[in-house]
């Protein structure tokens, strides 16, 4: 099923509301809230500064992984999810991160700080 992503912002399904497959048992191990950006102006400052610093077309994207943004979210705070990484790498036991990829980093992060907020 397809869905807006701003449609995520604050949306929680009750894991009992979740499917039953019989013979199949699950746990939750962690149950953290979902979230988008609610200043799209925000969001777009950080997609330009990506499009400056990278090589490539960055996007903006919804992602099935769990952050501590939606705590933020939760609490009023405007988040963009974006950092530096080797592909298929985050969060596993072998992460690591070229130099190079923290520099194209410090330098998006250091466009958006720096970048006019036209709201």
């Amino acid at each position: 099923m397809e869905r807006d992503p701003g449609s995520l912002r604050g949306e929680r399904v009750a894991l009992t509301e979740a499917e039953t497959i019989d013979g199949v048992e699950w746990q939750v191990d962690q149950d953290l809230p979902p979230m988008a950006c609610g200043d799209a102006a925000f969001a777009d400052r950080v997609l330009a500064a990506a499009d400056g610093v990278q090589a490539g077309d960055p996007e903006q994207v919804v992602k099935p992984h769990a952050t501590d943004a939606g705590w933020l979210a939760e609490a009023g705070t405007d988040c963009v999810v974006c950092g530096a990484a080797e592909p298929g790498e985050a969060h596993t036991a072998t992460e690591s991160v070229a130099i190079d990829v923290l520099e194209r980093c410090y330098e998006l992060y250091y466009r958006v700080a720096t970048s006019e907020n036209s709201d």
